[in-house]
């Protein structure tokens, strides 16, 4: 939230376009991980379920702590690859777009920051899958604590950024502060669990093929389909309609987002507890825990959504000068922040059985939204909010509780031998 009045008051109106355009175009990665992250958090919690960390040593089955090598080694290479790729294909792909679509290139310098920024993200890639394994292997609330810092320092940054003047430089400094403290973090705290595993020679490795790539090639659909979902729509408006509606659409989208994603985190610490109770067996506290979970994260994201429509009705009353969403924006698009945040707990406690049911649901809300973006690109955003937030409402909520209810018994337990559609 800090970020956004930051942006709104330190950056012009085109700048503010092109940033959240950045932002919008970063999220291409999705293409490249291929829902990695949710994978290796969901194995990593399966397969350490017969293993645990006690006075700085694995102790448990061997033979689970050599596939946890193996599937380490995978994901180390994994995430090499896709740092390269990202560095490769994504930076060129920007650098078309803007300079195709931003016009004359006279009123925001973004060639510079632009490259800045994508050369730091792919160095951050390679951490995105080492966080995703530690949480797979227990280490939850460290990860969240080094997250926490990560997004304070950032914060930090880009507003000292911005007040120096920096522009949309400010966005690269903010990428490579978050990708040291991340690094630094990471293996400061969890290093010694993450070196064990590494020094365990896989005498039996993990076929990836066979156990893995099935489930994360139906996830990595998913987050394709998520991305056009939730990211098409700045970009279009950028291209068609200009970068001053494009950052002003884009602010609303990314608080709409933004608090999605922050009560989501409720929902994301209970994947891995998720994945054990299920490799246990433990059906009923599952069941319980989902129902909980799900209540709670919604009504964090009620509260969030209301609270920060609330606040700008303050500044619209006392004439702050700041720049802000105009209402016909925040309005659907927080509505869509609560839906999804219901739709997100869903999807995620079904993944949690190495399954993805949701692959249908999520295609069919891309193809909406795409739709959407194209029948509405010539100057109709607020028409393009409200689609978008009926497309989470009816295809994505309501598809994810039509799943939940297909694999259900009657006592309320998912049953795990009916989780794939």
């Amino acid at each position: 939230m800090l970020n956004l009045l930051l942006v709104a008051k330190y950056l012009s109106p085109e700048g503010q376009g092109y940033y959240y355009t950045f932002q919008s175009l970063i999220a291409l990665q999705a293409f490249l991980e291929m829902g990695a992250t949710t994978v290796i958090i969901t194995v990593g919690g399966h397969e350490v379920s017969r293993l645990a960390w006690r006075q700085s040593r694995w102790c448990g089955d061997l033979i689970a702590l050599e596939r946890l090598s193996s599937f380490f080694r995978v994901v180390l290479k994994w995430f090499g690859v896709v740092s390269i790729a990202f560095a490769l294909v994504i930076i060129p792909v920007g650098s078309w777009f803007f300079s195709r679509r931003g016009g004359s290139g006279h009123e925001v310098a973004w060639i510079g920051p632009w490259v800045a920024l994508g050369l730091a993200t792919a160095a951050s890639l390679l951490l995105v899958g080492l966080n995703a394994f530690a949480e797979g292997i227990g280490a939850i609330e460290e990860v969240a604590k080094i997250r926490a810092f990560q997004s304070g320092v950032r914060v930090v940054v880009f507003a000292v950024a911005l007040w120096l003047g920096a522009d949309l430089w400010a966005c690269a400094w903010m990428a490579v502060a978050g990708t040291v403290v991340n690094a630094v973090g990471l293996f400061w705290i969890c290093g010694a669990r993450l070196s064990k595993i590494w020094k365990t020679i896989p005498a039996i490795g993990m076929k990836w093929r066979k156990t893995i790539l099935p489930f994360q090639g139906r996830i990595g659909l998913s987050w394709m389909a998520g991305y056009i979902t939730f990211q098409l729509m700045t970009p279009v408006i950028f291209a068609f309609q200009g970068a001053k509606i494009a950052g002003e659409f884009g602010m609303a989208l990314q608080i709409a987002l933004g608090v999605s994603t922050l009560a989501t985190s409720w929902v994301m610490i209970r994947q891995n507890p998720w994945a054990q109770a299920i490799a246990r067996g433990e059906w009923d506290h599952l069941s319980r825990d989902f129902r909980r979970t799900l209540v709670v994260s919604s009504g964090i994201s009620a509260v969030m959504a209301v609270g920060i429509g609330l606040v700008f009705l303050g500044v619209h009353l006392v004439q702050i000068p700041i720049r802000i969403p105009r209402w016909s924006f925040l309005i659907p698009l927080g509505t869509s922040a609560i839906l999804n945040t219901a739709m997100s707990a869903i999807a995620t406690y079904l993944r949690s059985f190495k399954r993805e049911p949701f692959l249908p649901i999520s295609i069919l809300m891309a193809l909406s939204v795409a739709l959407g973006s194209f029948l509405l690109r010539g100057g109709h955003p607020v028409l393009l909010a409200w689609w978008y937030c009926v497309t989470v409402g009816l295809i994505g909520l309501g598809g994810g509780l039509w799943l939940l209810r297909q694999h259900q018994n009657p006592l309320g337990s998912v049953l795990p031998q009916d989780m794939s559609i």
